[in-house]
């Protein structure tokens, strides 16, 4: 078990700001940020990715002070290291050991800052950085030099940070943060792609790190690194306290990502949760391997599986092996190829052309499951190819005994290790569904199926306390379910919308508990379940206190809204005004130097002359409008009924619509842009009760 924020032994510097991870050779090697006190940049390292320590001092240049987000990366034999000091700009350094030392290559690369290395399949490098209007993605060499700025459109509406990128089982993953460090709405994005370099689309689920109030704040700037048992991913981010405005040293946290084809969580934690796992096997060289003459096995067999190596391009990997004139193995001389070995027949079953360097080692990583087989050289995901491996031997066949060194293998695959696990709530919950081909290709996910009379049970990493439990569910049938010994009926709704997120029931959950649900009528099938914990908070009101702003009311409980009223004044034409109503409201953010609308809610209201239905999430996506003509006195009314929601101007119904991602639940209030002159008179809501 472990908890965040994570404490690092003999910590001489205890500042974790922008943390980026690299994996290399069975060690994590952790950098963050330096500060204006130091010109180096340090290191720690960990072999579980939890219990990291004190490595020293692997840079240090008299241009690093205050050195920015600093990002490692391993290509051809050495370790390439980027940072943007006192963000002026970037240099690019170069070692032959993660722990340096490192010496720089490059004058001031300029580009803003954040950078962050990206590695494709033909072995070129590349360079993310930051940007206002979406993050920046380049080619760079090995001396520096740029071309090929293009913008991907992954923003925070406003400034944009600390981006990322990886692949996963089918998708390019690209992460990055907003808006200003200081400001408790920091969060963490994602956006995904089919490919590395265009086409990205922003996540159904943003953001996925957050922290508003509560103990640690200021979630941000994150990395991502593949886990100890080869098959989970993890986030590595940062928290920020501010007291009397004085920043204080952020704080290292680390949680494990989930995947449902192209959607991707992170529930966040800081209470006791467990460590990442491990692999079945873990050596260095052929140390506890099985021989058999030049053949060097893991001791048991695998029909599914990951293995990971850092090695020579003289040695090949073992894919399946029945005898010494019958397998299937990976090689990369000349070409990164699969070979079917058939006694004095060799088939090539796949080839590419290799790029990478042949003098050196690499990380080889290859992952097998139903047929599906993806290969990776230094995390550039290679390509994913049909192929049919029996349960049978996984190894390596040795030329060069020398040339192997860290190497493991999971009995995992393509992150199904999450369904063995417990899963952080609050958050989402994905399970592995069917991997149906045309729902995957119409969703981009895979569906939950619920079985009749055979229950699933989830199990928990949380703290004892009260949870709604919603379903992103599938409008094609009447459905009765029982979760944890409660029985939840739903009508099938009459929607635009495939599928709808229902609030379900509340649930009294004790620590690391249970979720049980058993279908007993109809169908469900859903493509996410979320755990929301229900809380109380201060009052939120600046509607009369503060000047130039837009201006909020919220009250202090979550609620689930059932029904909302309340009448203004217009007290003369005005040219643009903004405001109404708030249901749903969460991560609430008054700092500066953020996004406009620096809330989760939806919103409904006046937007001049129009009634609008909007959602609010740090910017604003219209649901639906209509254009109205306001008196002096007006009244606005709306009632929800499951994701219907209807809404009324002085009790004439005006706008009808479903709201796909509505559950209802949260903070409910006032809201009024800084351009409105308009007077509210009365607010009232009602509670849906379930």
């Amino acid at each position: 078990m472990y908890s965040n924020p994570i404490k690092v032994k003999n910590a001489v510097y205890n500042k974790f700001g922008d943390p980026f991870v690299l994996r290399f050779d069975g060690t994590y090697y952790l950098y963050p940020s330096g500060d204006n006190t130091t010109n180096e940049i340090f290191c720690y390292t960990s072999k579980d990715l939890v219990h990291f320590t004190f490595a020293g001092s692997v840079a240090k240049d008299e241009v690093l002070h205050d050195a920015f987000a600093p990002e490692v990366v391993y290509k051809d034999g050495s370790f390439y290291l980027i940072t943007s000091p006192g963000g002026n700009g970037h240099y690019l350094y170069k070692a032959d050991s993660p722990l340096g030392p490192f010496k720089r290559v490059s004058d001031n690369i300029k580009n803003m800052i954040d950078g962050s290395f990206f590695l494709d399949k033909n072995n070129n490098l590349h360079l993310l950085r930051a940007n206002h209007y979406g993050i920046s993605f380049l080619n760079i060499n090995e001396k520096g030099e740029t071309s090929g700025r293009v913008n991907l459109d992954a923003r925070m509406n406003g400034w944009t940070e600390g981006p990322g990128m990886f692949y996963n089982d089918g998708y390019y993953f690209l992460t990055y943060t907003g808006n200003d460090v200081a400001s408790t709405g920091y969060r963490v994005n994602y956006s995904y792609s089919k490919d590395f370099n265009k086409n990205f689309i922003n996540g159904l689920n943003n953001s996925i790190l957050i922290s508003t109030d509560g103990k640690y704040r200021r979630y941000g700037h994150s990395s991502t690194v593949l886990g100890p048992n080869l098959d989970n991913y993890y986030i590595v981010y940062h928290s920020l306290d501010i007291k009397d405005g004085i920043h204080q040293p952020r704080k290292l946290m680390v949680d494990r990502l989930n995947f449902n084809g192209s959607l991707m969580c992170a529930n966040s934690s800081c209470f006791k949760i467990d460590s990442p796992a491990k692999p079945d096997f873990e050596t260095y060289g052929t140390n506890k391997l099985n021989q058999k003459d030049n053949f060097y096995f893991y001791p048991k067999k695998y029909d599914k599986f990951t293995l990971e190596a850092f090695m020579s391009f003289k040695n090949k990997i073992i894919l399946s092996y029945i005898d010494q004139n019958n397998y299937t193995y990976l090689t990369f001389n000349g070409t990164i190829s699969v070979v079917k070995k058939e006694g004095n027949k060799e088939e090539e079953l796949f080839s590419f052309k290799n790029e990478f360097k042949t003098g050196c080692f690499h990380t080889v990583r290859v992952i097998y499951k139903e047929s599906n087989l993806e290969i990776y050289v230094d995390n550039a995901f290679i390509s994913r190819i049909k192929i049919h491996l029996k349960q049978s031997k996984k190894g390596y066949l040795i030329e060069d005994k020398e040339g192997l060194k860290f190497n493991a293998i999971s009995h995992n695959a393509f992150n199904d290790s999450a369904s063995e696990e417990r899963t952080v709530a609050p958050g989402i919950i994905y399970l592995e569904g069917n991997e149906n081909k045309e729902f995957l290709e119409k969703y981009e996910t895979f569906a939950g199926f619920l079985v009749k009379n055979e229950p699933i049970s989830i199990k928990l990493n949380n703290e004892k306390g009260k949870y709604l439990l919603s379903a992103f569910v599938k409008n094609d049938s009447d459905f009765t379910i029982e979760v944890n010994g409660k029985t939840i009926s739903y009508s099938k709704e009459n929607s635009e919308y495939d599928f709808n997120e229902r609030a379900l029931t509340y649930l009294d959950l004790n620590k690391n508990d249970c979720l049980t649900l058993k279908l007993i009528e109809g169908k469900f099938s859903y493509i996410y379940l979320r755990l929301k914990e229900v809380n109380k908070y201060k009052v939120v009101n600046t509607l009369k206190s503060k000047k130039y702003i837009d201006k909020y009311y919220l009250n202090d409980k979550d609620i689930l809204t059932k029904e909302i009223e309340f009448s203004f004044e217009i007290n003369k034409e005005h040219l643009y005004q903004k405001f109404g109503a708030l249901f749903e409201a969460s991560e609430f953010s008054d700092g500066l130097y953020q996004a406009r609308f620096p809330i989760r809610a939806i919103f409904v209201g006046i937007i001049s002359n129009l009634l609008v239905v909007s959602y609010f999430n740090y910017g604003e996506r219209r649901i639906y409008d209509v254009p109205i003509k306001l008196e002096k006195k007006n009244k606005i009314k709306f009632v929800t009924e499951n994701n219907l929601i209807k809404v009324y101007l002085n009790d004439e119904l005006k706008i009808e619509t479903i709201i796909p991602l509505m559950t209802t639940f949260g903070r409910v209030g006032l809201y009024k842009s800084s351009e409105s002159l308009v007077k509210f008179k009365t607010f009232n809501f009602i509670e849906e009760k379930l």
